[in-house]
C-alpha cells in the first residue's frame, strides 16, 4: 500500500500495488469491480492532471466543495460542489481545480469486467447530486479510505469490493437514490411516476398521464420509455400488479375484489395481466408464503 502525497492538507489517497491488482483481476469475484486508487483532496489548490493516453481506468472525481474543471476531446466542462464526473477509460483528458476557489474532491479510479455498466447513460459526463450534511456517498467513500488504510487482507478487499458497487450506483443511478430523500419530483419521468402511483386504484389512459407533465403523448412516451425502458402504460400495469400483490398478502379480499378495487372491470382480465407480470396465477400467488 501506498499514500501519495499532492500537498494537500487534510487529504487521504491509497493506491493498490501492482501485484495486488494482478490477484483481483485472477479472483471470479474481484475481478468483476475493484479499485486502483481512492482518496480525498480537501481545499486542493494547484490540482492538475493532464493523462494524454488517459488511464486504464474509468475515474470518478466527486467535487463535495469549491470549484473545478475537466477536459475530454478538447470538450471543457466547469464542475461545482455537488457535480461529479466520470471519465473513460484509454481516453485523452485532463482535470484540475479552479485557481481562486479549489475544489475538494473525493475520487477513485475502478475498473473491471462490470464497470462500464457504471458509465454515466447517452454519453454523458458530468452529473449532479443533491449533496447534503451526511451525504451517504461521503460516508462510504470514508469507510473505502478506512478500510483499506487499515490493510489489504482477502476480506477487506472483498468488503470494500461491495461497498464499491453500492458507491458507484448511487452516482449512476443518482435520480433514484436522491428520489428517496427529495420530498419533490426532479423531472417529468418522476413526476408521471408520482402521479401513476397516486392514481393506482383508478383506470388512467395516456394522454391523462402526458396532460399531468404538460406535454404531447408521443413526445412523453418517448421520454419515458428512454428513462425506463419501458412505455407508460406497461409502468402503470406494473404498479397495479405490484399492488394487488399487497392486496393478495394483506388482506382477505377475493379476487375478484382486488380486481374490481384496481380498476379492471373484467376479473379474467386481471388475472392474465397478473399471470403475465408474476408468471403465477392470483390464486397460487396468494398460497405461496413470503418472507
Amino acid at each position: 500500500m501506498i499514500k501519495r502525497k499532492d500537498g494537500f492538507t487534510g487529504q487521504s489517497s491509497i493506491i493498490l500495488p501492482g501485484s495486488l491488482i494482478q490477484e483481483m483481476i485472477k479472483d471470479n469475484i474481484l475481478n468483476q469491480l475493484y479499485l486502483t486508487d481512492v482518496g480525498f483532496y480537501p481545499n486542493a489548490y494547484s490540482h492538475n492532471r493532464e493523462r494524454k493516453e488517459g488511464a486504464p481506468e474509468r475515474i470518478l472525481i466527486f467535487c463535495v466543495a469549491g470549484k473545478g474543471w475537466f477536459q475530454v476531446n478538447q470538450e471543457r466542462k466547469e464542475v461545482s460542489a455537488g457535480e461529479f464526473f466520470i471519465l473513460p477509460p484509454n481516453q485523452m483528458h485532463a482535470y484540475g481545480a479552479d485557481r481562486d476557489d479549489p475544489w475538494s474532491i473525493y475520487w477513485v479510479h475502478f475498473s473491471g469486467w462490470q464497470s462500464e455498466h457504471f458509465a454515466l447513460p447517452d454519453n454523458e459526463l458530468l452529473g449532479i447530486v443533491e449533496l447534503r450534511e451526511n451525504d451517504s456517498r461521503i460516508t462510504l467513500f470514508e469507510e473505502i479510505i478506512q478500510i483499506l488504510g487499515i490493510g489489504l487482507s482477502t476480506e477487506n478487499l472483498s468488503y470494500v469490493h461491495f461497498c464499491l458497487g453500492h458507491l458507484l450506483a448511487m452516482f449512476r443511478y443518482n435520480r433514484i437514490y436522491d428520489r428517496g430523500i427529495r420530498s419533490t419530483p426532479r423531472d417529468v419521468c418522476e413526476t408521471a411516476m408520482v402521479f401513476m402511483q397516486s392514481r393506482v386504484y383508478h383506470k388512467l389512459r395516456l394522454d391523462e398521464i402526458a396532460r399531468a407533465v404538460n406535454l404531447s403523448p408521443s413526445h412523453f412516451s418517448a421520454l419515458f420509455r428512454r428513462r425506463t425502458n419501458r412505455s407508460p402504460m406497461e409502468y402503470f400495469i406494473y404498479l397495479k400488479i405490484q399492488r394487488a400483490c399487497h392486496l393478495l398478502d394483506t388482506t382477505t379480499l377475493r379476487i375478484k375484489e382486488v380486481s374490481s378495487s384496481l380498476g379492471f372491470e373484467d376479473p379474467y382480465y386481471f388475472s392474465r395481466l397478473f399471470c403475465k407480470v408474476m408468471l403465477t396465477s392470483p390464486s397460487d400467488y396468494r398460497k405461496k408464503h413470503k418472507g
